[in-house]
C-alpha cells in the first residue's frame, strides 16, 4: 500500500516525493533561459531604480 497521496504508476520509476530532482533543475534551466533574451533594462526602469538608490 503506497502513502504517497498520489494514485497511478509512477512517472520513470521516481516516487512523487522524490520528484523534485527533476522539477529544481528544470524550474532553473527555465529561469535561466526566460532572463537571457532581455537582460538590459528600459531607461525609464534605470531611472527609477537610479532615483531609489540616490536619498
Amino acid at each position: 500500500m503506497r502513502l504517497t497521496g498520489f494514485s497511478g504508476p509512477l512517472w520513470f520509476g521516481v516516487e512523487p516525493v522524490n520528484s523534485s530532482v527533476f522539477g529544481v533543475p528544470a524550474g532553473c534551466v527555465v529561469a535561466i533561459a526566460v532572463s537571457l533574451p532581455d537582460w538590459k533594462p528600459h531607461a525609464y526602469a534605470r531611472a527609477s531604480v537610479d532615483s531609489i538608490r540616490h536619498p
